[in-house]
């Protein structure tokens, strides 16, 4: 056991010599070297965040099983509705005919009737409106400290976070989920009609913004767990970021990519399916918002971060050491 901590700790410590302040993981360039020895020394870390975030996530988990029809009733009916008028006329006329057409179109197949345990389940998406800001909140404070290389206290901090920023998490987080709903809802209803032309260019028009606000959703919550800005600006700002960063948020979306490629994958091997399908409630999600905050980060370091200390004279260093209170009030 001794070796496995060892193995997954944050240093290399083996002498029980602690850990020294300036004993980072992440380089200053936020390479992808330091990426992987971040992503293997914190994997236990990723494992709980994963687990807490998920059951945040239980009422979206809970809509797919009503629509799965896994709660629905199931009746055998006709599947043609020419068979109800044959059999009408079947009680007036008789013949081999009318066996004939009765044979052909009385083919019957099942039908599902919604359950009472299916409505619930498939009106419990309501609920993801509330929580899903408070998720993502806390779920963005514990991967901005972990990429910063800070202790944290996954439990406390992600739920104390939430509590800070409750008004804000409430508020976008509405918008958030809904602004998602409408995206997949767009491109789902124009494949579906991409045979003619129109549809096809607002099928990739969709995908296209979809990537666009995937990857400003990582700077919206980023920034309001580290600066006091309102809704408004935190959008705007994201906006910017997307373009700004352009080459770390492409590398960042590519690894989120294979990372979900990877786990699709594992579907498709039988002795690996059942073990796929329980990544995503244990490590991929939290994987994938690693990837995403080691991108995004240093570009909120660099262009707003880095340069309020400037103008006062210190680093982001320099907080940490200073046994007074900091002029820069982090909102996480």
């Amino acid at each position: 056991m001794g070796k496995l901590f060892d193995f997954f700790s944050p240093t290399k410590n083996r002498k029980d010599e602690g850990i020294k302040k300036k004993d980072r993981i992440v380089d200053e360039k936020f390479s992808t070297k330091s990426f992987f020895k971040l992503l293997k020394n914190r994997i236990m870390s990723l494992l709980t965040l994963n687990v807490i975030l998920t059951l945040f996530l239980i009422p979206i988990i809970t809509f797919f099983m009503g629509v799965s029809g896994s709660f629905s009733y199931y009746d055998r009916t006709p599947e043609s509705n020419v068979f109800l008028v044959m059999n009408g006329i079947s009680h007036y006329e008789e013949g081999a005919y009318m066996n004939v057409l009765l044979n052909v179109f009385g083919d019957t197949g099942l039908i599902s009737r919604n359950s009472v345990a299916t409505v619930w389940l498939e009106r419990s998406i309501v609920l993801e409106f509330l929580l899903f800001g408070m998720a993502n909140v806390g779920f963005a404070y514990v991967l901005r400290e972990t990429v910063r290389c800070n202790p944290v206290f996954i439990f406390s901090d992600f739920f104390r976070t939430i509590k800070k920023n409750i008004k804000q998490a409430l508020l976008f987080g509405i918008l958030d989920f809904g602004a998602i709903l409408i995206l997949i809802y767009d491109i789902y209803a124009y494949n579906m009609n991409s045979s003619e032309w129109m549809y096809l260019m607002f099928f990739y028009l969709s995908i296209l913004m979809i990537v666009i606000y995937f990857i400003m959703r990582t700077y919206i919550y980023q920034m309001m767990i580290t600066f006091d800005l309102p809704v408004k600006k935190l959008v705007k700002n994201a906006f910017l970021f997307t373009f700004i960063g352009l080459k770390r948020n492409l590398a960042g979306l590519l690894g989120v990519a294979l990372v979900v490629i990877l786990n699709y994958l594992l579907m498709n091997v039988t002795f690996t399916f059942s073990v796929s399908l329980i990544l995503p409630f244990v490590l991929t999600i939290s994987v994938c918002g690693l990837i995403s905050v080691y991108c995004a980060y240093p570009q909120i370091k660099k262009h707003m971060i880095d340069p309020y200390y400037e103008s006062i004279g210190k680093t982001e260093d320099d907080e940490d050491e200073d046994d007074e209170e900091p002029v820069f009030v982090d909102q996480g």
